[in-house]
C-alpha cells in the first residue's frame, strides 16, 4: 500500500509539474512578465485542483454531479491568453484615445495662448494703420480739393487762350489773304524780270530818244531805286549797272517809304501806264512796268496789311506768354493729380492691409471664443479624462490577476450554485493576494472585468434578472469556450435569450424536432443563433458531438466541423 501511495504521489506531482508548465508557457505566450509566470502557473494548478475538490463536495452535499476535466484545464489556459491579450489591447487603446483627447485640449489651450498674444500684438497694428488711414484720408481730400482748385484756374485760362489763339488765326488768315492778292501779281513781275536777258537791257540803251511810255517805265523804276532821273541818260546810267536786275529782283519791298509812293503815284496813274501798251514800245519795258506797278501794288497792300501783322504779332506773344504760364499750371495740376493718385493708391494699399488686419483680429476673436466655450465645457472632462486614465493605467497594472480570476470563473464555476462560487472566487483571489499577483480590491467582481454598465443595461432591459448570479450566469454563457448548457426551471434564461438573439434570426428547436440536424446545419452555415429548448439527457444526437466539441477544421477560407 506505501508503494502504492508512493506511485500515485509521483503521478500526481508529474501531473501538477506537467500543468505548471503548461500554464506558464500559456502565462509567458500571454506576455505575462518572467516574476510573475510561475505564480500565474502555481494558481492555475491550485485552481483546477481547488475546483476538483469542490466538485466532489458539491456532489456529497446536493447530488448534483460536476466534471473538472483536463480539457477545462486547456479552455482555462487559453481563455486567460485570450482574456489577457484582449483586455490589454482594449485598455490600451482606450488610455490611449483618452491621453490624445488630453494632449488635444491641452494644445487647445497652448493654441488659445498663441491666438490671445497674437490679438493682443494685432491690436496696436490695428490703431497704428486705422490713425494712418486716417491721416490719408484726409490728405487725400485735402489734395483732392487742391486740385480741383487748380484745375478751375486751369480750365479757365485754357479758354482764354484758346480765345486768343482764335484771334491770332483770324488775324493771319486776314493778312495772309489781302497779301494774297499781291503776292500773285509780284511772283508774275519776278517771272518777268527773270526773264530779261542783258540783250533786252543792251535794247534799251540803244534808245536815244525813246518812247513816252518807256521813259515813264524807267522814271518810275528810278523812283523806286531811289536814282535820279531828270532825263534819259540818268536813265540809261541806272541801266548800265551790272546788277541792275539783281537790284530789281532783290529789292526790299517792305521799306518803301510814304515819300516814295508819293512819287510814283504820278507815274502810276497815267492812264496808258499798263503792260499791255508799254509792250508795244518794249518787250523789257513791259517787264519793268509790270515790277513797278506790282511793288506800288505792294506797298499800298502792305500799309494795311502791316498793322495788322503788328497786332498779330502781339498777339502771337501774348498767347504764347499765356501758352508759357497755362502749361506751367498744367504742370502744376498734374503733378498735383500724379500725388493724389499716389496718395489713393497708398491709400487704397493702407486699407487693403488695415482690412487683413481687421480679418485676422477677427478670425482670431472668433476663434478664441468658439475654443474658449469648447474648453470651458470640456474642463471638467480634462480632469475626468484625466482620472479615466490614470484608473486604466492602474487596470492595466492589475490585468494579469483580473483576467485570470475572470478565466476561472468563466471556465470552472458555471455548474455551481451562488454560494460555491462566491466561496471559490474568494479562496482564488485570497491565492491571488498571498503569491503577490495583482487584482482589483477589494472585491472582486466579474462584471467589472468582463462587461460594461451599458451592455448589462441592455441585458437588464432584455429581461435578464439584475441579481449578482444571474448576471455572472449570462456572463459564463457568453464568455465562455464551451456552448453553455442551462437549466432555467423559471424560463428567465429563455426569455433573455429570445429577446436578446430576436434581431439576429435566432433559431429555436427542441430536441424532439425530427429535423434538428439539418437546422443546426443551416443555423451553423447562416451564422444564426440557436436555442434547444427542453434538451433531456443524452437525448441530442450522436452527429452534433464534433460541434459541440468545436471539432472545426480550416481549410483556405472555410472552416469545417469534422
Amino acid at each position: 500500500q506505501q508503494a502504492a501511495a508512493g506511485v500515485a504521489t509521483s503521478a500526481r506531482t508529474t501531473q501538477e509539474d506537467a500543468a505548471a508548465a503548461a500554464a506558464a508557457a500559456a502565462a509567458t505566450g500571454g506576455g505575462v512578465g518572467r516574476p510573475m509566470v510561475q505564480r500565474v502557473a502555481e494558481l492555475c494548478v491550485e485552481v483546477h485542483k481547488s475546483a476538483e475538490a469542490a466538485a466532489d463536495r458539491y456532489y456529497q452535499e446536493l447530488r448534483r454531479r460536476c466534471y473538472i476535466t483536463p480539457k477545462l484545464y486547456l479552455d482555462l489556459l487559453h481563455q486567460y491568453t485570450q482574456l489577457l491579450n484582449d483586455a490589454r489591447t482594449e485598455l490600451g487603446d482606450n488610455r490611449r484615445r483618452l491621453l490624445n483627447g488630453i494632449s488635444k485640449l491641452q494644445e487647445t489651450n497652448t493654441a488659445l495662448d498663441t491666438m490671445q498674444a497674437q490679438l493682443n500684438s494685432l491690436q496696436p497694428l490695428l490703431l497704428e494703420k486705422t490713425a494712418t488711414t486716417s491721416a490719408l484720408l484726409k490728405q487725400v481730400r485735402a489734395e483732392q480739393d487742391e486740385a480741383e482748385k487748380v484745375a478751375a484756374v486751369v480750365g479757365a485760362e485754357e479758354i482764354e487762350v484758346a480765345a486768343k489763339a482764335a484771334e491770332c488765326a483770324a488775324l493771319k488768315a486776314a493778312a495772309e489773304a489781302e497779301l494774297a492778292a499781291v503776292l500773285s501779281a509780284l511772283e508774275a513781275a519776278v517771272a518777268a524780270l527773270d526773264s530779261l536777258n542783258k540783250a533786252d537791257i543792251i535794247e534799251m540803251k540803244t534808245f536815244i530818244k525813246p518812247s513816252a511810255l518807256v521813259q515813264l517805265t524807267m522814271e518810275g523804276v528810278c523812283i523806286l531805286l531811289q536814282e535820279k532821273a531828270d532825263d534819259w541818260d540818268s536813265a540809261k546810267r541806272v541801266l548800265g549797272d551790272a546788277n541792275f536786275i539783281n537790284r530789281l529782283i532783290e529789292y526790299d519791298k517792305d521799306r518803301i517809304s510814304e515819300r516814295i509812293r508819293k512819287e510814283l503815284k504820278r507815274v502810276i496813274s497815267d492812264p496808258s501806264f499798263t503792260p499791255e501798251q508799254v509792250g508795244k514800245q518794249s518787250k523789257a519795258a513791259m517787264s519793268m512796268c509790270l515790277w513797278v506797278r506790282a511793288m506800288d501794288t505792294y506797298a499800298t497792300v502792305y500799309r494795311i496789311v502791316e498793322p495788322k501783322r503788328q497786332a498779330l504779332a502781339a498777339a502771337q506773344a501774348a498767347l504764347d506768354a499765356s501758352n508759357a504760364i497755362l502749361a506751367e499750371k498744367q504742370a502744376q495740376l498734374k503733378a498735383i493729380r500724379d500725388k493724389v493718385a499716389a496718395l489713393q493708391q497708398q491709400l487704397a494699399d493702407t486699407q487693403k492691409e488695415l482690412a487683413s488686419l481687421q480679418f485676422q483680429a477677427d478670425l482670431c476673436s472668433k476663434r478664441l471664443g468658439r475654443a474658449g466655450k469648447l474648453t470651458s465645457l470640456l474642463g471638467d472632462e480634462l480632469v475626468r479624462w484625466g482620472e479615466a486614465a490614470d484608473e486604466l493605467a492602474v487596470k492595466l497594472q492589475l490585468i494579469v490577476g483580473d483576467a485570470f480570476m475572470a478565466a476561472t470563473v468563466v471556465n470552472y464555476l458555471g455548474a455551481f450554485t451562488g454560494p460555491y462560487r462566491n466561496t471559490l472566487t474568494a479562496q482564488w483571489y485570497s491565492r491571488c493576494q498571498d503569491l503577490g499577483v495583482p487584482t482589483t480590491t477589494p472585491d472582486f467582481s466579474l462584471s467589472g472585468i468582463l462587461s460594461t454598465p451599458v451592455e448589462l443595461l441592455d441585458w437588464a432591459c432584455q429581461g435578464l434578472p439584475s441579481d449578482a448570479v444571474s448576471v455572472e450566469s449570462a456572463l459564463i454563457a457568453t464568455r465562455g469556450y464551451r456552448w453553455p448548457l442551462l437549466v432555467d426551471p423559471q424560463d428567465q434564461a429563455n426569455r433573455w435569450i429570445r429577446t436578446k438573439e430576436a434581431k439576429a434570426g435566432l433559431v429555436i428547436i427542441r430536441d424532439s424536432d425530427t429535423a434538428l440536424l439539418r437546422q443546426v446545419e443551416n443555423a451553423v452555415r447562416l451564422g444564426q443563433p440557436l436555442l434547444i429548448e427542453q434538451l433531456g439527457e443524452g437525448s441530442l444526437p450522436s452527429g452534433i458531438e464534433s460541434l459541440l466539441l468545436r471539432q472545426i477544421d480550416k481549410q483556405g477560407m472555410h472552416h469545417t466541423v469534422m
